[in-house]
This record gives C-alpha cells, sequence and structure tokens, in this order.
C-alpha cells in the first residue's frame, strides 16, 4: 500500500509541476521550447492510451480477436506506454533529428499531439465519468428496493 501510495504523490506532484509550469509559461516567466512541449503531448497520449484501451474493451461491440490480443497483453501494452511517455519527454526534445525539424512544423507536430492527447483524455473522463454514474444509479434503486421491502414489513404490523 505504501508503494502505490508513492506512486500517487509522484504522478500528482509530475502534475502539478506542469500545471506550474503552464502558468509560468502564460505570465512568459520561463521559455519553453517546441519540441518538449510536443514531447510532453506524446507522453499525456500515451499515459491516457492504456485507460482509452481499457475503457474500449468493455464496449461489447470490439471485435474479439482484438479483445484476446489485449487481454493477453495488457501488462505489456502498459508496459510500453508509460515507456514511451517518459522516453516522450525526457529524450525525445533533445534528440538531434528533432532539433533539426524546423519550428513550424514542430509547431504543428506539438499542436497536433496535444489535440490527440486532449481528445483521449477527455473521451476517457466522459467514459469513467459514465460509468459512476451508472454506478449510483444502481446503488440508489437497491437502496429504493430495501426501503420499499422494509415499507412492505411495516405496512404488515399494521
Amino acid at each position: 500500500m505504501i508503494y502505490l501510495n508513492k506512486l500517487e504523490l509522484l504522478s500528482k506532484s509530475f502534475g502539478v509541476g506542469l500545471i506550474i509550469l503552464g502558468i509560468l509559461r502564460f505570465q512568459e516567466g520561463v521559455r519553453v521550447p517546441p519540441e518538449f512541449i510536443t514531447g510532453v503531448s506524446l507522453a499525456g497520449f500515451f499515459l491516457t492510451l492504456p485507460d482509452f484501451l481499457e475503457i474500449s474493451m468493455l464496449n461489447k461491440r470490439v471485435n474479439k480477436i482484438f479483445h484476446k490480443i489485449y487481454n493477453g497483453t495488457s501488462t505489456i501494452i502498459i508496459n510500453l506506454c508509460y515507456i514511451f511517455a517518459i522516453i516522450a519527454i525526457l529524450i525525445f526534445p533533445n534528440l538531434n533529428v528533432v532539433n533539426e525539424i524546423d519550428l513550424t512544423i514542430m509547431s504543428r507536430i506539438g499542436d497536433s499531439s496535444t489535440f490527440i492527447a486532449l481528445g483521449f483524455s477527455i473521451y476517457v473522463t466522459s467514459q469513467k465519468n459514465k460509468k459512476a454514474a451508472f454506478y449510483e444509479i444502481k446503488k440508489n434503486l437497491e437502496q429504493m428496493v430495501r426501503f420499499l421491502k422494509i415499507c412492505k414489513r411495516v405496512q404488515k404490523l399494521f
């Protein structure tokens, strides 16, 4: 359990760091190279991809073969996504090949990566919210059924 708490703290701290970086960038308190922005956007995509795949597996219309492949390799896919996310942040912005790309092209790649990652993130969040809402409705219905059973028992007493 301690491991999970530390991992959660690390994730939250990283997120807060990115929020602070965004605020400083908005106030022109820091210069953020387009290569780094692209790397962070790609990392966001790779960090959201496992959740997207997991939610997609809940969809009944997903191809059964894809479902079997993902279930058998989900740990590998998740680990690869996390590794690619770290590579996107730490290595990608520093690659000579990336630094030689024209800034307008790099900006376009960064923008596209941001939109795609944000799209995946919003989709995953909406699906999780939908699942949570169904759970709440189910829980409320179960409570109502229990209450009605109690009411019937009380009614029989009178």
